[in-house]
């Protein structure tokens, strides 16, 4: 009888052997699934799967194809057919904090890219850069505040206040 329950008791590291990770794992796991917890075991059947959340659909949007762009249409998209006045101009308004070259970039891209007679004015909002966007624009070669064409415009926060603020100053000031 001795016999046939050592033979059904775990192997237990002998005394001369260190105990290592592997064993104790296989002891502490014995009879249950990796990642199974006493308190699982108990609460399900044996032989009874584990209802798992269903997986998330992929939606392939590789064979959407979108309309090709009509460049005869008015700049920034026709109004409704009740609006009370036609879109003449766009104010941009662009918020920065510490971003440096990128500012520099969008407003010359901005500048070159929007047709002059719809461009009112470019709105830079220095979200508390340092040093100031007003000291990087100056000392650029391209001289974007000065240029005609740019129409370029600065508010200044002296520390970072975050995007929707500095959104809302340059939108306040906007003609």
């Amino acid at each position: 009888q001795q016999q046939q329950q050592q033979k059904d008791a775990p192997a237990m590291p002998k005394a001369s052997q260190p105990a290592t990770r592997s064993s104790e794992n296989a002891l502490l796991h014995k009879g249950r699934k990796h990642g199974q917890h006493d308190d699982q075991k108990k609460r399900h059947a044996p032989g009874k799967s584990v209802a798992h959340a269903a997986k998330p659909q992929l939606v392939d949007y590789s064979a959407v194809t979108l309309p090709p762009v009509d460049y005869s249409r008015p700049f920034g998209g026709e109004l409704a057919p009740n609006a009370k006045r036609e879109m003449k101009t766009i104010s941009i308004v662009l918020p920065c904090a510490e971003e440096r070259s990128n500012a520099l970039n969008t407003v010359d891209r901005f500048c070159s890219r929007t047709p002059e007679d719809q461009l009112a004015e470019i709105i830079v909002v220095d979200d508390g850069s340092e040093p100031p966007l007003t000291k990087l624009f100056r000392d650029d070669q391209r001289r974007l505040d000065t240029n005609p064409r740019c129409k370029v415009r600065f508010v200044r926060h002296d520390i970072t206040i975050g995007l929707m603020a500095a959104k809302l100053s340059g939108g306040k000031v906007a003609t």
